[in-house]
């Protein structure tokens, strides 16, 4: 009896542990994976001498968008500045001129709208803020995707014929550039872990 009884309690933390893993990896896996490509065009950042230089990207997931609209670049990138509570991630980033990038972008669960700046030299006329919607996820179809292109004028989203557009004229003036291929498809690095999770190959 006693046996059975010990087997009994050993039984349920089993299940009881086993259903506590598979919610926490079912909430884990909740977070949406989104192919996001951004390419920076030749002449991008102007100086006064008309020479292109990096500028700062930063992306914002957000609950609501009014505030983030709203609000001018230096307290949108203020790190105090939570957007009165609707700003769940911020992360920023460099954009270099005439250059692809790659930026890894995983949705939390609650993010409603993306937000992005660029942090232009003439910031008051480029269009140097966006805000996008989160549509409903299609589980038939492969639409995490998003492609933005940031130019002269300003930061822009634009649709995957585009991007194969652009990414054709790129490899037409970076022929040695393996990342990006004639016909327009851009190639993920393949990373080198001989070493360990980290390497000196920028």
């Amino acid at each position: 009896m006693l046996q059975n009884l010990k087997y009994t309690i050993v039984l349920s933390s089993l299940v009881t542990s086993s259903c506590t893993v598979f919610s926490n990896a079912k909430e884990k896996d909740y977070n949406q994976q989104v192919d996001f490509l951004v390419l920076t065009a030749p002449s991008v950042n102007l100086d006064v001498m008309d020479r292109a230089a990096p500028a700062r990207l930063d992306i914002f997931q957000l609950t609501k968008k009014p505030t983030f609209i709203y609000e001018e670049y230096l307290d949108l990138i203020d790190e105090d500045n939570d957007l009165k509570g609707d700003l769940l991630v911020k992360d920023q980033h460099m954009i270099i001129p005439d250059t692809i990038k790659s930026i890894p972008l995983s949705l939390e669960k609650d993010t409603n709208y993306l937000g992005i700046t660029t942090g232009f030299r003439d910031i008051e006329n480029t269009s140097w803020k966006i805000v996008l919607q989160k549509q409903p996820p299609q589980w038939w179809s492969q639409n995490s995707y998003l492609y933005l292109k940031v130019d002269s004028s300003g930061i822009f989203q634009i649709s995957k014929r585009q991007m194969k557009e652009e990414l054709k004229k790129y490899a037409k003036r970076h022929p040695n550039d393996k990342s990006v291929t004639k016909s327009g498809v851009f190639k993920k690095p393949k990373y080198d872990y001989s070493k360990g999770i980290f390497t000196n190959k920028l």
